[in-house]
């Protein structure tokens, strides 16, 4: 594999079958947005996207484009002038993102995102992390109209840049290559940190759309992919000579930071599969994680593994992984550091892997189910209630939405609402965004997890709340949102 520079943006290379392939990525995505700052990585995207498709000027080049967790990517397949030419036309427009297109994007990707099916994985980020990093994509009810020509400007020339970007390529550079992107360096993200005592729990999840089981655990960096893959042709098989009750199986991996990744497999099943379908995951996952694999499996991973090595075809994946880990600055492994990982592997290293399962896992079922009294995972508990030295009371009025029980609690150190099945308790210090929608109802957002709605109206006395909660609040998390439940 070689490595290059073009125009300061570092490029990775290495013959590969054909078609040719290009694909620039960036290290930035939705987890690098605050709550006011929701939708505006999709908003760059969309913009470049809406450049690539205009009639007039679509490229003549098979080409895709995602916006994921920490990365955002463009790539194209065919002749390598052709892919040249897209590549180059992507950086150009994210040096100078065509303000005009703004509300025709905006509208677009709004009525996208209102008809987007829940993500199971935002919900897992959301416990395990509140509404910090990558727990903050479980808001999905962004206004993107909020956003003006500036905000993209300015969030695209942060991060769109040459020292966030790495191009990887499946054969040598075109010499009409150019990417003008603007000078910057590598974003940095820092590690996520998880909420207290949230592995070992079960819960179910909060919308009704479909039938589908997750189930998520931390694990080690270094060995996850093995582990992962030999766990789900273990589930795989057990689902084929089991009762049927697993669908669909689909799995990711989130890096978090300080060596440690996330596992995520969801699972489609039924109200009357769904606990004989988290037996099986779960039972699964334990006998790897107690006695690690068989001989066998090691040698059928180690196999398959080498054959993939030895596939041309391999050489488009393994240029984009490293072209990712640059832009994460991970290290990255050649051809022979992989032929070594595969010929290392053990029983003992994936087992050792998985150890930490069920301490970490969180398991989220369909609504109105539960898995067996005998599953080692407890329901998920309530997030723990704060308490305020001292803080104002207020009533609900006759007429509000709330129940007449409910308390609203405002002091120095935080605000309270209570009701007679729980309480959720926001520190100012911890406040993650304010938001208000087009009725002047507001919702505040807690790193810890919690939000409190609110609307004066609904309140006796209540004329001061909203300047009260201002007040505590910088401006820079203030925003708008969509109406909607929160998670």
């Amino acid at each position: 594999m070689q490595r290059t520079e073009i125009d300061g943006t570092a490029a990775f290379w290495a013959e590969g079958p054909k078609p040719f392939a290009g694909r620039i990525t960036f290290h930035i995505g939705t987890a690098d947005e605050t709550l006011p700052q929701r939708g505006l990585t999709e908003l760059v995207h969309g913009l470049v996207v809406d450049a690539l498709t205009s009639p007039d000027t679509a490229p003549r080049v098979h080409w895709g484009s995602a916006v994921e967790l920490t990365d955002t990517a463009f790539w194209a397949e065919g002749e390598p002038d052709r892919v040249a030419a897209l590549l180059t036309r992507v950086c150009r427009t994210l040096a100078d993102p065509p303000a005009d297109a703004l509300p025709r994007v905006a509208r677009r990707l709004q009525a996208a995102l209102d008809s987007a099916a829940p993500d199971p994985a935002a919900e897992h980020h959301h416990i395990r992390h509140g509404y910090r990093g990558y727990g903050r994509t479980a808001f999905d009810r962004p206004h993107l109209a909020q956003h003006t020509p500036d905000d993209i400007r300015t969030w695209a020339t942060r991060h769109f840049v040459r020292g966030n970007a790495a191009l990887s390529l499946t054969g040598p550079p075109p010499p009409d290559l150019h990417l003008p992107l603007p000078d910057g360096p590598r974003h940095t993200r820092p590690p996520q940190r998880p909420a207290p005592d949230v592995g070992g729990h079960w819960y179910e999840h909060t919308h009704e759309a479909g039938h589908t089981l997750s189930l998520s655990f931390v694990m080690p960096t270094t060995h996850h992919r093995p582990a992962l893959t030999i766990a789900l042709d273990r589930i795989a098989r057990e689902q084929h000579t089991g009762d049927g009750s697993l669908g669909d199986l689909d799995l990711r991996a989130d890096l978090t930071g300080d060596g440690r990744t996330l596992a995520l497999i969801t699972a489609t099943t039924d109200e009357h599969g769904a606990t004989a379908a988290a037996t099986t995951l779960d039972t699964t996952l334990r006998t790897l994680a107690q006695h690690g694999p068989t001989p066998q499996e090691i040698d059928t991973y180690r196999t398959t593994g080498l054959e993939d090595l030895d596939n041309p075809a391999c050489t488009r994946a393994l240029v984009d992984y490293t072209a990712d880990d640059h832009t994460a600055g991970h290290d990255h492994l050649d051809i022979h550091s992989l032929r070594a990982f595969l010929h290392t592997l053990t029983p003992d290293t994936v087992r050792a892997t998985l150890a930490d399962y069920p301490r970490t896992a969180l398991l989220g079922m369909p609504r109105h189910t539960a898995p067996t009294p005998d599953n080692p995972l407890t329901p998920l508990p309530p997030l723990p209630a704060g308490t305020l030295t001292t803080a104002d009371e207020y009533r609900p009025r006759l007429r509000s939405p709330l129940s007449r029980r409910t308390r609203l609690y405002i002091g120095d150190e935080g605000i309270t609402q209570w009701w007679p099945d729980g309480a959720a308790t926001i520190p100012w210090y911890g406040v993650a965004g304010l938001s208000t929608d087009e009725t002047g109802t507001a919702t505040l957002y807690g790193e810890n997890g919690a939000c409190i709605t609110y609307h004066p109206d609904w309140y006796r006395s209540g004329d001061d709340i909203h300047d009260r909660i201002r007040w505590h609040v910088p401006p820079r998390l203030h925003f708008r949102e969509r109406r909607g439940e929160p998670i």
